[in-house]
């Protein structure tokens, strides 16, 4: 950064803090007469901090469906975290069903259910983020820390919790969604299942429903259809599977969509054999800007080959 735009932004922090410009380019000249930290230090110092931004736009670093359930391994959570304070990304989206909430299916037979319990579904995922958090925390300085966005998903208890409910109205009252509270404590935006957020000219949710759906299905066929039917770029987890496409256009604009639902080590039982080998890991995204951005995979294996716990 060039010497007058550092003073520039100089003034305006401080005048951001109730001081007058005059008293503001006095304080700064004399702060430029110490040394170049001192005048950004002085920045830092007033809350008013203009983060650089990368050339080319931003980086993202997106995280599937983890479906955590009690006493499966989340070492792949922990791997994530790591990565990320490696990478130290602008923003990290995680694209819901965190939580797996099993206990809270109400497609569970009775057999199904047995041995189920709310608690132990709500805690893993606490204990998962929480864990997730405090590496990130630990590793990335708060001046530094990304912006953190949470799609709820259909498994999530905001979805799950009322049909459970509605089945079960004599537990009205007795159960809330501690999950949003505690996602926001930590410093995430929440955002409600099917709710879209853009980023960069990218459409993000857990799934992205198909337009000329009159059902609201998610999208769905061949990657390029999907991206053919949204009109626009698009981010989405929900299925598992890994689907990508890039598509050029005559004028200029550059769409991309995204479809990646599975980041567990775990298989499940409601899917065969073959429907348990998909692809999960996480990815980032480089030059993220004006609804494109340069994908860059990150698989399972790689990340506690390279991030796991042994290798912490």
């Amino acid at each position: 950064m060039k010497k007058k735009e550092l003073y520039r932004l100089a003034v305006e922090a401080k005048m951001a803090k109730g001081v007058t410009k005059e008293l503001a380019i006095g304080l700064v000249a004399g702060d430029a007469g110490k040394c170049y930290s001192t005048v950004a230090r002085a920045m830092r110092n007033t809350g008013n901090r203009n983060k650089k931004s990368r050339v080319g736009g931003k980086r993202v670093i997106v995280i599937p469906d983890t479906q955590c359930k009690p006493n499966n391994s989340t070492e792949h959570i922990r791997a994530a975290a790591r990565y990320i304070v490696k990478k130290q990304p602008d923003i990290v989206v995680i694209l819901g069903d965190w939580w797996d909430m099993e206990s809270l299916s109400v497609f569970n037979t009775r057999k199904q259910a047995e041995g189920l319990r709310i608690k132990d579904d709500i805690d893993c995922g606490m204990v998962a983020m929480d864990e997730f958090m405090q590496i990130i925390r630990d590793g990335i300085p708060k001046r530094k820390m990304p912006r953190l966005v949470f799609t709820h998903g259909n498994h999530s208890m905001q979805v799950r919790l009322p049909r459970f409910i509605e089945q079960n109205p004599h537990l009205d009252g007795m159960i809330e969604d501690e999950t949003t509270p505690f996602l926001e404590q930590h410093g995430f935006e929440v955002y409600p299942f099917l709710e879209v957020v853009n980023i960069e000219g990218i459409y993000i949710s857990h799934y992205i429903q198909n337009p000329h759906s009159l059902k609201g299905s998610p999208l769905g066929g061949a990657v390029t259809t999907m991206l053919k039917n949204a009109g626009h770029s698009f981010i989405m987890g929900h299925q598992q599977t890994y689907k990508y496409d890039k598509q050029f256009l005559s004028n200029g604009e550059v769409r991309i969509g995204i479809v990646a639902g599975a980041f567990y080590q775990h298989e499940e039982g409601y899917m065969s054999v073959q429907g348990n080998r998909h692809w999960r890991g996480i990815f980032m995204l480089n030059e993220v800007a004006n609804g494109s951005g340069d994908m860059c995979e990150v698989s399972m294996k790689f990340l506690l080959n390279q991030y796991g716990d042994k290798v912490e």
